[in-house]
């Protein structure tokens, strides 16, 4: 109440001089943001807050060549270990074990719509997967291939 509407604006104020610190926690809400006023550059590196406000989360997303290599995202590095198993490596390590989701990329091309994709292990820094043709059975499962893939991992970072 003691500060006009629009006499402190982003001019006025140093870069950094206002941190998480400084703000009362849930006090800065939707209705206090300008349309356009909060951009993702502003934002540290794929981090978004989650409606609860009970964690911080960041997102890192890809598609993986059948190689191995990188079709796009950003903030990881990928590598093929060996037929049909894949390690993905996150360049900053979340806080806590992310969530990560994959399917199987058919790109238009040899759709072999039949293979499956299994993760096998989630770390903070990484996960490993491995795809296969679904030709198998539970007792024989179908060999491993080498195809492209797209993942999704969400998860924690500190506050």
């Amino acid at each position: 109440s003691e500060i006009a509407t629009d006499a402190v604006g982003k001019d006025e104020i140093a870069t950094d001089a206002v941190g998480t610190d400084e703000i009362q926690a849930n006090s800065i809400g939707v209705s206090e943001i300008a349309d356009n006023q909060v951009r993702v550059q502003h934002l540290a590196q794929g981090t978004v807050r989650a409606g609860t406000d009970t964690e911080v989360l960041r997102i890192v997303r890809g598609t993986v060549l059948g190689g191995g290599g990188k079709l796009d995202g950003a903030g990881w590095s990928s590598v093929r270990i060996s037929k049909g198993n894949y390690r993905v490596t996150f360049a900053q390590a979340f806080s806590g074990t992310p969530s990560v989701t994959a399917t199987y990329y058919a790109n238009g091309g040899d759709a072999k719509d039949d293979n499956h994709v299994m993760i096998k292990s989630v770390l903070k820094n990484r996960f490993d997967l491995y795809m296969r043709d679904n030709n198998g059975s539970d007792q024989n499962p179908g060999p491993l291939e080498d195809d492209p893939f797209m993942f999704i991992a969400v998860g924690p970072v500190t506050k």
